[in-house]
């Protein structure tokens, strides 16, 4: 699997999800200056690196989950809570191998978040890996 393919697949997986009205390939630091008024809630994702180990093809995947919580942050508890178990369905969907053909880490722990732009964002954040079979000791360069 590619890393396109990977960045399509988790695409996919995230804008399969009811709650989530808005997915990108960016941070939150690169999505908060380009966007004007975007849907919430949004979900972010970045492919941050990864490893070529033999027989394996590794991806380190950042995910974020942020919806508005109120000028003063009055809603931060319900929308964190809400973003947890958003959290949680995608990461069972991840874990789904007979399906995506990868493994993700058997233990995902996740950070709250609680900014303030021009209005409190609040969310999760958690990173995970996903090991993909790679055939390492093989050229993948067709031959001329």
């Amino acid at each position: 699997m590619t890393y396109k393919q990977v960045k399509q697949n988790v695409q996919a997986i995230l804008e399969s999800h009811p709650m989530i009205r808005k997915v990108l390939f960016n941070t939150p630091t690169e999505w908060i200056y380009q966007e004007g008024s975007p849907d919430f809630p949004i979900a972010l994702f970045s492919i941050d690196g990864g490893v070529l180990e033999p027989g394996y093809k590794t991806f380190n995947i950042s995910f974020w989950f942020l919806d508005r919580s109120g000028m003063d942050g009055e809603f931060e508890v319900d929308i964190v809570s809400d973003q947890v178990e958003i959290a949680n369905d995608i990461v069972a969907k991840l874990k789904q191998s007979w399906i995506n053909n990868w493994l993700i880490d058997e233990n995902v722990s996740f950070d709250v978040i609680m900014e303030k732009f021009e209005d409190y964002l609040s969310g999760v954040k958690f990173t995970t890996t996903l090991k993909i079979a790679n055939n390492y000791d093989t050229c993948a360069i067709p031959a001329i």
